[in-house]
């Protein structure tokens, strides 16, 4: 998948889905990589089980990615669900 700096991406997992904008690295990172701060929207993709920690996985999360033209996900949507 190519994808460029202002693209609209869905984020999918069992969590759940989130729409972002693509930004594009000032780093010369590798090819296939993507990377998303810790946030409200990344959030929305962390899964609640724990595997008895008590702690959720925050790193390494699993997510189906594609192009879309829907809206942004909004800061209200997620803190509604």
């Amino acid at each position: 998948m190519s994808l460029k700096h202002g693209d609209r991406v869905r984020l999918a997992n069992s969590s759940g889905c989130v729409v972002v904008e693509v930004r594009e690295s000032k780093r010369d990172e590798p090819g296939g990589l993507a990377f998303m701060v810790n946030s409200p929207w990344s959030n929305a993709l962390v899964p609640s089980d724990t595997g008895g920690r008590g702690i959720p996985e925050f790193k390494n999360i699993t997510a189906k990615i594609s192009l879309t033209k829907d809206e942004i996900t909004t800061l209200e949507s997620l803190i509604a669900r």
